[in-house]
């Protein structure tokens, strides 16, 4: 039995919950039973999408203290089940206590340290090696690296392409939009001749608080299309000649998919990840939109046009990224898992 314990909401991005959901789907397809554990019902949606039982535990995502009696009483049920935790708001002493009744499993960036953790997942490029070396005891499994980005099984084993021509642009910040980045990535593109001739997808999240607002805003605008409710981002992906997109998983899954990519940090979680990648030249980087969203913006339309303009270095962002990233992450990471049991 693996429990998996994430959430997802206007705050956190939704590739918590998918990434969970890629692993979930590796550790069902090879025969071990899974749930998930979230803080309230907004991920409820995704995780019955795909098809997982869950349970609401009605706490605060960013208080795990308040849920431990409550986690504690689920998982003595079970005979040291797999614990998997993929929080930032995870502590020493929540993994403390309920490692008497679990494996406790933290996939994440978060510099926690405990004697306890069975195991600990950091697919990030942007990784203190010396830290976790010195701060962990050798019976603490660790899976480092790119290579273990959990990525679904649609964007496995997919052959390395390049483009001629950028056609389509894709844009995606992940479940929600509280800055309303997108409507001025859009007027910033607009600005800068880059539509023309170029079809530009929009995903909308499921937690878009200005959804209404872009509709309204970009009807008139024909080669502009906003897809809502999208469960199936690999179709709008593998059409992508490029994309613009919060530094989150999706990223990983654009690389896997052979898409040259724009990135910028929405969230500061997200920023030492954003900058490496731009470091080892596997995506170009347009600065951090919660600090300043108008220089990041502007920089963003920048990086848009020297792209299109640009096919070899945009070629060439694209195969560096294919290489950095795994593609079989979630098969890995639920072997280990069951590797515990």
């Amino acid at each position: 039995m693996v429990i998996i314990r994430v959430d997802s909401n206007t705050k956190i991005a939704s590739g918590h919950v998918m990434r969970c959901i890629a692993i979930a789907q590796a550790l069902e397809e090879a025969g071990e039973e899974v749930f998930f554990l979230t803080a309230d019902t907004c991920s409820d949606a995704m995780l019955e999408e795909a098809g997982f039982s869950h349970k609401n535990l009605n706490s605060n995502w960013e208080d795990f203290s308040l849920e431990i009696d409550q986690v504690s009483e689920i998982l003595k049920l079970y005979n040291m089940p797999v614990y998997l935790i993929d929080s930032y708001s995870i502590t020493k002493e929540y993994i403390d206590s309920l490692s008497k009744y679990s494996k406790i499993v933290y996939l994440g960036s978060k510099a926690i340290n405990s004697e306890k953790l069975s195991m600990l997942i950091n697919y990030s490029t942007d990784i203190d090696y010396d830290f976790y070396e010195n701060s962990f005891s050798k019976d603490t499994k660790m899976l480092l690296g790119p290579q273990y980005a959990p990525l679904r099984k649609e964007f496995q084993n997919i052959p390395q392409k390049s483009t001629e021509e950028v056609k389509r642009i894709l844009i995606t910040t992940g479940n929600t939009d509280k800055q309303n980045i997108v409507e001025k990535i859009l007027l910033s593109l607009i600005d800068h001749d880059i539509l023309e001739e170029k079809t530009i997808d929009v995903v909308i999240g499921r937690m878009f608080e200005s959804k209404n607002f872009l509709y309204e805003k970009f009807k008139d605008i024909k080669n502009i299309n906003l897809h809502e409710n999208v469960t199936d981002m690999y179709s709008l992906m593998k059409t992508a000649d490029l994309a613009i997109s919060a530094n989150g998983t999706t990223v990983y899954e654009l690389a896997a998919a052979s898409v040259p990519t724009i990135t910028f940090a929405m969230v500061e979680e997200q920023l030492g990840s954003a900058c490496k990648l731009s470091e080892l030249g596997a995506t170009l980087y347009c600065g951090e939109s919660y600090t300043d969203l108008q220089v990041t913006v502007e920089r963003i339309a920048e990086a848009a046009s020297f792209m299109c303009e640009h096919k070899i270095e945009r070629n060439n962002y694209c195969s560096r990224a294919k290489k950095i990233m795994g593609g079989n992450g979630s098969l890995i990471i639920a072997q280990e898992l069951i590797n515990l049991n």
